[in-house]
């Protein structure tokens, strides 16, 4: 009887072990090491116009300075060859141009092989792209997007990277539904292409160019695993628009599914080994690495930071933003609402933090009934904590 159950096991193991996907069976004959080529993808996403950790308590990760040192660190003491990859909405949530000009330097020091377009790259309107956003020479990638005006040559649909002979094709899509929210006046320039139509076709494209497939996906974590488990599937999915943070790389389907969460509070990195034979994924792991604030810092990202403080303490700040604010811990004033303020864009002013929103909100039920509502000129009550940075 034991010997039937020790047989009936084995058989069942292999029927599971052919199930899976070949590219990342791990077995006990693993190609010999010399075959190998192992490549670090460092990914992130969901920035949200974020250059600074505030420092406080409740929030001790992030911070770009910390980010490119970590960057560096990581591609310094490995003699693996890295890509470093974005999935999008790297500016701010609502349109914040002042703030903007300074997020997109930071991008540009950083090195990035591929960025992706995310909505909140056009949040500061058609001018702001084609004046600022696409004069910055970054590796702007999207499938999906067109711009009325912007000839296709400014942003690619995808890129390929070859390392040690392997072809890695990078492309990006986004849908129109990140899209609903935002004025329209915002993306009246702006055409979506059909999500699935356009995907088919540039993977179906980049399957004849490259040998590995990454997707940086602007569609959410529901949609990625969707995704996954489609028949041509890319190999690698990061994703990025929904904030979510996966601990670990999830194999679904045939992709491998990364997400690094929110507010730049994260660098990923997925490893991977790569067969030079066939050209396959035979081994990968990963995590996210959460940024912490005792992290060493660079100091020419720091040095850009601090010139963004400099200038958001007088520059911009050309109407009231804070009128009669006293010296006590937790700094209250009155602000004055203007035209295109909104809760969300006042709380990264004042507050550092747009999540803070609901907090202005309950500071002010007596003179806001509804929170998607506040005009011009309206007085509001605000706080700023004394730990805030205002970044």
């Amino acid at each position: 009887m034991k010997t039937i159950n020790y047989f009936f096991t084995l058989l069942v193991l292999g029927f599971v072990l052919l199930a899976m996907e070949p590219q990342y069976l791990i077995c006990r004959q693993m190609p010999d090491s010399t075959r190998l080529i192992p490549v670090s993808i460092l990914y992130t996403a969901n920035n949200n116009g974020y250059l600074e950790n505030c420092e406080c308590p409740g929030n001790p990760l992030g911070g770009l300075d910390r980010r490119v040192k970590l960057m560096q660190q990581l591609q310094m003491n490995s003699s693996t060859i890295c890509l470093l990859l974005d999935g999008g909405d790297f500016l701010s949530s609502v349109g914040f141009p002042e703030k903007d000009d300074f997020v997109l330097e930071a991008y540009g020091n950083m090195r990035y092989d591929v960025l992706a377009l995310g909505d909140q790259e056009f949040a500061n309107g058609y001018s702001y792209v084609v004046g600022n956003l696409l004069k910055r020479s970054l590796p702007l990638v999207s499938a999906s997007i067109e711009i009325k005006g912007v000839p296709n040559t400014a942003i690619k649909k995808y890129v390929i990277k070859d390392i040690q002979g392997i072809r890695f094709g990078i492309t990006s899509v986004i849908s129109d539904e990140p899209f609903e929210l935002m004025p329209k006046d915002k993306i009246q320039d702006l055409k979506i292409a059909d999500v699935r139509s356009c995907l088919n076709n540039v993977l179906k494209e980049l399957r004849q160019k490259s040998d590995i497939v990454i997707l940086l996906s602007h569609l959410g974590y529901s949609k990625d695993s969707k995704c996954a488990k489609e028949s041509d599937a890319p190999d690698i999915i990061i994703g990025a628009h929904s904030q979510t943070l996966l601990q670990e790389p999830e194999h679904q389907g045939s992709s491998i599914l990364v997400h690094s969460g929110k507010n730049g509070e994260h660098l990923g990195q997925l490893d991977i080994l790569v067969d030079k034979t066939t050209k396959r994924i035979v081994k990968y792991s990963g995590q996210p690495i959460p940024i912490l604030k005792d992290m060493e810092i660079d100091t020419a990202m720091k040095s850009l930071i601090n010139r963004y403080k400099t200038f958001a303490s007088t520059g911009y700040k050309d109407h009231t933003l804070v009128a009669g604010m006293n010296d006590s811990p937790d700094k209250t004033g009155e602000y004055i609402v203007k035209k295109g303020d909104t809760l969300w864009r006042i709380a990264i002013k004042i507050m550092g933090d747009p999540f803070q929103w609901k907090q202005l909100f309950e500071m002010n039920k007596d003179l806001i009934k509804n929170a998607q509502l506040i005009y011009p000129d309206q007085k509001i009550r605000i706080r700023k904590n004394s730990g805030q940075n205002n970044i």
